[in-house]
């Protein structure tokens, strides 16, 4: 046992030296280094760490391609109103659109002689209300003094052509014999934009010392007043010229001569007794005018109740038709069912005969078995007991 124990030992240590002496032979030179094993398993994902420091900005890149168009936004606010444009050319005329549908028919009614006496009263009415609308206007426009109307006509005609005019309308040429006259008709000039007008004063006969002779319309002789100028009036006592006789009044209130040819509006006059009678008559115009009013609304009123019981009519015609219509669509089915209950009688009729001659066919054959002593079969039998039942 102990010389076992020996011999282990020796043989180990013979190979601990033969180790040692191997490692000594060896040219490699041994350092403290140890050398790397085999790569290891991949370890666990570590916590996430905190966040660096921002870098410097770097270089721009360069232009990227462009994106595709977005959609398009929402409507924004209306903004101010901006100037009005120049009016544009009038457009082409476009096409006839479609005809519309048929109308209803129209009522019956009997307002021939109505719709006749309302359109000649439109027609009186309107021709009144002109009639009374030109007095008013005039009236109006008058200017007034304590013996006469003056009123402006606004219509350019010649010396001769305006007093005719004057005289046809049953008064005269503006005679201004007063300084208040005067001044009232060359405000009223004056006051309608007017530099100038004619008035009635005219030369018309020369004196022994050949001047001329200055006269008013109604061929009274001027005196007291004259509304020359200084230059007027040393021409005024000049033989005028054959045109030049006429005489104008001016915004400013004097008189000028003037060529009886030239156009110009003139001031007409007129006694206030003549126009207390046209205020009468305006009154009584205004009057009718009234009365022919009330008699066309009268008979339009008189004219709508003909119109309200047309309809009343229709609508009663209306439902006589229908309950019409009812009555026919019973009265049709009424004879459908008569057509259907003689259709049935005749039916019913056929059969009756068929069954008679059946019966009577039966009759015979039962004679003849009976009668004649045959005997019935069973299936003749059978046949026989729904005719006997």
């Amino acid at each position: 046992m102990m010389a076992r124990r020996c011999s282990t030992g020796l043989l180990a240590l013979c190979v601990y030296a033969a180790t040692f002496s191997y490692i000594s032979a060896s040219p490699e030179v041994c350092t403290n280094s140890l050398l790397p094993g085999a790569k290891g398993d991949q370890g666990e994902v570590g916590e996430e760490g905190d966040q660096g420091k921002l870098g410097k900005n770097g270089p721009p890149g360069f232009p990227g391609v462009p994106g595709e168009k977005g959609l398009r936004g929402q409507m924004g606010h209306t903004g101010k109103m901006g100037p009005t444009g120049d009016k544009g050319d009038k457009g082409d005329t476009g096409l006839d659109g479609p005809s519309g549908l048929k109308g209803k028919p129209g009522t019956t009614c009997d307002c021939g002689r109505y719709r006749k006496v309302v359109g000649q009263l439109d027609v009186n009415t309107g021709k009144l209300r002109n009639a009374v609308k030109f007095v008013k206007n005039v009236i109006l426009g008058l200017k007034e003094t304590e013996e006469r109307y003056y009123l402006l006509v606004k219509e350019p005609k010649r010396f001769r052509e305006a007093s005719m005019n004057c005289k046809l309308r049953g008064g005269a040429l503006a005679m201004p014999k007063t300084t208040n006259t005067n001044r009232l008709m060359a405000d009223y000039v004056s006051q309608a934009g007017l530099t100038r007008v004619y008035i009635g004063v005219q030369a018309q006969s020369k004196d022994t010392n050949g001047t001329s002779m200055y006269v008013y319309a109604d061929s009274s002789p001027l005196q007291g007043f004259a509304g020359w100028s200084q230059e007027e009036e040393l021409n005024s006592r000049l033989s005028p010229t054959t045109n030049s006789s006429c005489v104008e009044l001016l915004s400013t209130g004097t008189w000028g001569h003037v060529e009886c040819e030239a156009t110009m509006f003139f001031i007409y006059g007129r006694a206030i007794s003549h126009w207390k009678k046209l205020q009468v008559g305006l009154m009584e115009c205004e009057n009718l005018v009234y009365n022919l009013t009330k008699d066309r609304d009268a008979l339009r009123d008189e004219r709508d109740q003909l119109k309200r019981n047309s309809s009343s009519l229709k609508k009663e015609l209306e439902v006589l038709q229908s309950q019409y219509k009812a009555v026919a669509a019973s009265r049709d089915k009424l004879q459908e069912d008569v057509r259907r209950l003689n259709h049935s009688k005749t039916g019913a009729s056929a059969r009756s005969l068929n069954a008679a001659q059946v019966s009577r066919e039966w009759h015979l054959h039962l004679s003849d078995l009976f009668l004649g002593g045959g005997h019935m079969t069973p299936e003749e039998f059978r046949s026989l007991l729904p005719l006997l039942c």
